[in-house]
């Protein structure tokens, strides 16, 4: 029997943008960084704002991705969440203390 784990709420931090070249820049930003589990997916669409492309991170990797892009000017418009439950909106800072272990 495999050992139980703790489902994490908020597995992922989810970038909207306004272009579709943004996106596409901020992942080539993390891809540079090294950052490679960053993937750019389809908007959900129970976010209506910004183009129809989204960069998803790892939660793990979020505080590292935020700090590239912010440097990069790439940041973008940040939720936490999970593709089947749904995305919260959130700030750099709740960001940083939302994914700090």
């Amino acid at each position: 029997m495999r050992s139980s784990q703790t489902y994490d709420p908020m597995p992922y931090l989810l970038l909207t943008y306004d272009r579709t070249t943004e996106a596409i820049e901020a992942a080539m930003l993390l891809e540079e960084a090294g950052l490679t589990e960053a993937v750019l997916v389809p908007r959900p669409r129970s976010l209506v704002a910004g183009c129809g492309v989204a960069l998803r991170v790892p939660r793990q990797d979020a505080v590292r991705a935020a700090e590239i892009l912010l440097r990069g000017g790439r940041l973008g418009n940040p939720y936490l969440g999970d593709p089947r439950k749904g995305w919260d909106p959130v700030s750099p800072s709740e960001l940083i203390a939302a994914t700090d272990t």
